[in-house]
């Protein structure tokens, strides 16, 4: 969860960086969904992101979304404001966030992408994470390479180096961490 939390928001900035992709609505409004979209709690005992071929998983995905979805429109809006022409800001602005979320229903396809290519890059960093041999590591850099292209990245290195260094964070901090002395003792 702390992978997809963090991935997100991070491809959706990257990715407005460019002030042309903002004119693709067809691009440019599933990305800030995905953005915006409920991580996966997962199901026992190995289910850790979306399962893309499942029809119950786009409902899942954007279930409760408003608010999240807003709040990543007005990040969008910030970010491309002064840059980009304001009609086309306008086009992004949190009230339109309801229309945003039905275009994305209609056109889903780039939404599915990137909820694939992140279960795709997630699950491949944990097989190379617990079987740790030369052929899943080249597995995860050829996911991520996929990943890297499917979120319109012009790095790979860039994902590669955000990925290690958010699953080193999720890795090192303690679930949970003592609250008293006596606690440890428990």
């Amino acid at each position: 969860m702390h992978l997809q939390k963090e991935i997100r928001p991070w491809v959706s900035e990257r990715y407005f960086r460019d002030i042309a992709r903002t004119e693709d609505r067809d691009s440019g409004y599933p990305t800030v969904l995905y953005a915006a979209c409920r991580p996966c709690y997962g199901r026992r005992p190995a289910d850790f992101t979306y399962d893309v071929a499942d029809p119950s998983t786009l409902p899942a995905a954007w279930r409760t979304i408003g608010r999240a979805l807003r709040i990543e429109l007005a990040r969008v809006v910030q970010q491309i404001d002064g840059v980009a022409p304001p009609p086309l800001v306008r086009r992004y602005a949190p009230v339109w966030h309801q229309d945003i979320l039905l275009a994305v229903q209609k056109k889903p396809r780039r939404l599915i992408s990137l909820l694939a290519c992140e279960a795709a890059l997630i699950n491949t960093l944990i097989d190379w994470g617990t079987i740790r041999t030369a052929g899943a590591e080249k597995r995860f850099a050829k996911t991520l390479a996929t990943a890297a292209r499917a979120f319109e990245l012009a790095d790979p290195a860039e994902l590669r180096i955000k990925v290690l260094k958010e699953t080193e964070r999720a890795l090192l901090v303690p679930a949970h961490a003592p609250d008293s002395p006596d606690d440890v003792l428990d």
